[in-house]
């Protein structure tokens, strides 16, 4: 999604005209409005952060189901979207969702060791 180009790298007011345009074709996708929350958020706009929220935090959704959502390997990004999801009213705790880092992940010699190899009872 271009709209997800625009609001990584900043470009806010895009980043809105796009996702906008996704919700004028497709009213019901609330894909969009997960990223507009960030984007108004960015822009002060609360009021319209908060409203962009609202379909979430109805369904149960919280800051670590969010997040997992949308996985951004870089943490300034994934600090960026957490904080403007908890003051859009999103519950949850700042840092309060799983991260990804870089120097945790496991190779492909780790894996194929964990899943292969190995008998299997049943």
């Amino acid at each position: 999604m271009i709209g997800v180009g625009h609001l990584d790298l900043g470009n806010l007011e895009e980043a809105v005209t796009s996702f906008e345009r996704m919700r004028e074709y497709a009213p019901k996708n609330t894909i969009p409005l997960k990223f507009l929350t960030v984007a108004y958020s960015e822009l002060g706009e609360d009021q319209k952060a908060k409203k962009s929220m609202e379909p979430f935090i109805k369904k149960g959704a919280n800051l670590r189901s969010l997040m997992y959502l949308i996985p951004k390997k870089d943490p300034e990004l994934r600090e960026r979207y957490a904080n403007a999801y908890l003051k859009a009213g999103l519950p949850g705790e700042p840092g309060g969702y799983f991260k990804i880092l870089q120097d945790q992940r496991l190779t492909d010699k780790e894996i194929r060791d964990l899943l292969f190899g190995h008998p299997v009872a049943g």
